[in-house]
């Protein structure tokens, strides 16, 4: 899961977390995080998986998109990494990691295992003594 922090203009200090990629920052009302700053295309900026480095960020157009204040056309997102478009400023985080719960699974095996006890007992219980 991947979280953008606004940190400018109106929304800064709102969170948006990104789930489908690609993902698009811009002024569009179709875009995964619209934002009308100066300087803010229509589509700025896209977020894409990219099964080799990880997320990348890649400018669409002739949007100047800068990554920790240096120009970019396209490039590798690490952690904490600050994006710009236009006056827009965006942090990007790693959302955490949510743990899937395995009760289920747990019952399931002691269900098994008391089974399998009870079956043992009857099978002492019938032999020859």
């Amino acid at each position: 899961m991947v979280r953008l922090k606004i940190l400018s203009g109106e929304a800064a200090g709102r969170e948006v977390t990104a789930r489908r990629f690609p993902f698009t920052l811009g002024r569009s009302p179709e875009a995964g995080l619209q934002l009308v700053q100066r300087g803010v295309w229509e589509e700025h900026f896209r977020l894409e998986r990219d099964p080799t480095h990880g997320l990348r960020v890649t400018a669409v157009g002739e949007a100047t998109t800068r990554l920790n204040g240096h120009v970019i056309r396209e490039s590798r997102l690490r952690n904490g990494d600050i994006l710009e478009a236009g006056e827009a400023r965006v942090q990007f985080w790693l959302g955490a990691v949510e743990q899937v719960s395995l009760r289920w699974r747990e019952r399931l095996t002691w269900a098994g295992l008391a089974a399998f006890l009870v079956a043992q007992g009857l099978l002492v219980g019938f032999l020859p003594g």
